[in-house]
C-alpha cells in the first residue's frame, strides 16, 4: 500500500475513485461546485469506516449532519484526538492489554479520518482558485483545516453558486417531465429526486418527503405498468409512507415486474421502433399500388364517410373522375391504422409466445383482398401479417425483422415494392 514517508496512507493515490478532482476555471457556479461535490463524495466513501453506521465510509466528512441523516439513522461523528495512555499499577495485565489494545485502535481510527479529511482537502485546493479560498483561511495559520469539508461547499454554493428561484423551478420541471424508461433501474428515478433534492436544499428550498414521494408516484405512474404497486402505497398507514419505504417497494415491484414479463420490457422499445417502420414500410406499398392499380370497385359494405368539405374553394385540386379513388384509399389508410393501433396493444399486453414445432412452414395465410396494405414476415416475407402475429413460424424466425432489414428473412413478395 502506497504510504508517506511518516507511514501515512496515500488516500488519494490508493482508494481515491477521482485522484484529481476537475479543476474549476475561474469563479466556482453552480453546476462547477456541483461537480467538485460529487467526486468528493464519491472519494469520500470510497475509504471505509464504522463511523455512521458504516455503511458510506467517510461521507459523513462531506455531507452535512442534516444531509447524512436522510441516509443514515447513526451520525456521523469525527473522533477527538485520544488522550494519553496511563498505565495503572494495580491493574491486572489482561484488562491493561485490553485498554492498550482499544486506545490504539482509537489512535487509528482518529488518523484514518483525518488523514482522509486532508486528502479531500488537499483536492479542494486544487480544484478551485486561491482567490475563492481564502476568504476561508485562517489568518494565524493561513489553512483550511479548521473548517469541515461541508462547510467549504456550502460557503462556495452561497457566494458563487448562488440558484435563483427561475433556475430551480427549471430543474424541477425536468425532473417531473422525465421520460422513464421502464426496462432500466427504476433507482433512476429516485436519483433524479433525490439530486434535484440537494438542488433544493443548496437553494434554501429543502423538499419534504412527501414531496420527492409525490414527484417519484407520478413519473413511475406515466409508464402504466405499476398500476398494482401504486395502489398497494396508497393502502399503507400514513406514516409508514416515508422516502425510503417508497424505494423499497418500488424496487420490489420492479423486479417483480422483470420477472413476470420475462425481458419484453427490454425489448418493448424496440418493437414500437419495428412497428413505426412497418407503418413506413405499409405506407409506401399503399402509395405505390394505388399509382399503378386501376381504381378498386366499391365494397357493398359501408365505407367511413369522407371528411366535411373544407371552407375554401378547391377548384382544379381534385377532378371529379378521381374522387372514388381517393375516397377509397383514404379508406385504406384508415384500415391500416386502426390495424396498426391493434398490434400495438397486442405487443405491449403479450409477455410470451409459445413456439411453433419444427417442421416446415406452412403457406401464408391469404390475403384480405379488401386490405391493401402489406407487412414483413421473416417467415413469409411481404404479406398480411407482422412478423410478432405470424401464427406458423419457421425455426430461427425473427420478430423484429422488418422489410428494409430483413435479416436473414424470406425475401417473398419484397421486389413487387
Amino acid at each position: 500500500m502506497a504510504s508517506a514517508s511518516d507511514g501515512t496512507v496515500n488516500y488519494r493515490e490508493v482508494f481515491f475513485e477521482y485522484p484529481d478532482c476537475t479543476k474549476i476555471l475561474g469563479e466556482p457556479t453552480f453546476e462547477t461546485v456541483k461537480i467538485l461535490e460529487d467526486e468528493l463524495k464519491a472519494n469520500a466513501q470510497a475509504v471505509y469506516s464504522p463511523l455512521g453506521g458504516g455503511q458510506h465510509g467517510h461521507l459523513g466528512l462531506v455531507l452535512a449532519p442534516f444531509l447524512y441523516s436522510t441516509i443514515s439513522a447513526t451520525p456521523f461523528q469525527r473522533p477527538n484526538p485520544p488522550a494519553p495512555f496511563i498505565i495503572d499499577p494495580n491493574e491486572a495485565a489482561h484488562v491493561a492489554q485490553a485498554r492498550l489494545d482499544n486506545h490504539n485502535s482509537n489512535i487509528r481510527l482518529f488518523r484514518e479520518v483525518t488523514g482522509v479529511k486532508k486528502a479531500l482537502l488537499q483536492q479542494i485546493v486544487r480544484s478551485v482558485d486561491a482567490a475563492y479560498l481564502k476568504p476561508l483561511r485562517n489568518q494565524v495559520t493561513n489553512t483550511l483545516e479548521h473548517l469541515e469539508i461541508y462547510d467549504i461547499l456550502g460557503y462556495l454554493y452561497q457566494n458563487h453558486g448562488y440558484i435563483s428561484p427561475q433556475k430551480l423551478k427549471e430543474y424541477e420541471d425536468q425532473v417531473r417531465n422525465m421520460s422513464y424508461d421502464p426496462a432500466s433501474p427504476i433507482d433512476n428515478v429516485f436519483s433524479a429526486v433525490d439530486n434535484l433534492s440537494l438542488v433544493a436544499y443548496r437553494a434554501g428550498s429543502e423538499y419534504s418527503h412527501a414531496h420527492k414521494i409525490n414527484m417519484a408516484y407520478v413519473i413511475i405512474s406515466h409508464t402504466g405498468l405499476y398500476q398494482s404497486a401504486l395502489q398497494k402505497w396508497l393502502q399503507l398507514p400514513v406514516q409508514g409512507r416515508t422516502w425510503e419505504m417508497f424505494k423499497i417497494h418500488f424496487r420490489t415491484a420492479y423486479n417483480l415486474l422483470r420477472v413476470t414479463t420475462e425481458g419484453t420490457l427490454r425489448d418493448s422499445k424496440f418493437h414500437n421502433a419495428n412497428l413505426v417502420q412497418q407503418v413506413i414500410d405499409g405506407v409506401h406499398t399503399l402509395l405505390l399500388e394505388t399509382d399503378t392499380a386501376p381504381p378498386v370497385e366499391s365494397s357493398p359494405e359501408p365505407i367511413v364517410p369522407p371528411p366535411a368539405p373544407l371552407a375554401y374553394p378547391m377548384a382544379n385540386a381534385v377532378q371529379s373522375d378521381s374522387m372514388p379513388l381517393l375516397l377509397q384509399q383514404m379508406n385504406q389508410m384508415q384500415t391500416m391504422m386502426m390495424d396498426l393501433q391493434r398490434q400495438i396493444l397486442q405487443v405491449n399486453t403479450n409477455t410470451s409466445r409459445v413456439p411453433p414445432a419444427p417442421g416446415p412452414a406452412p403457406a401464408p395465410p391469404a390475403p384480405n383482398p379488401r386490405r391493401r396494405q402489406r407487412f414483413y414476415c421473416w417467415t413469409h416475407g411481404n404479406g398480411y401479417h407482422l412478423g410478432v402475429d405470424c401464427k406458423a413460424k419457421a425455426d430461427g424466425h425473427k420478430d423484429e425483422a422488418t422489410k428494409s432489414n430483413r435479416m436473414g428473412g424470406s425475401n417473398r413478395g419484397c421486389q413487387r415494392s
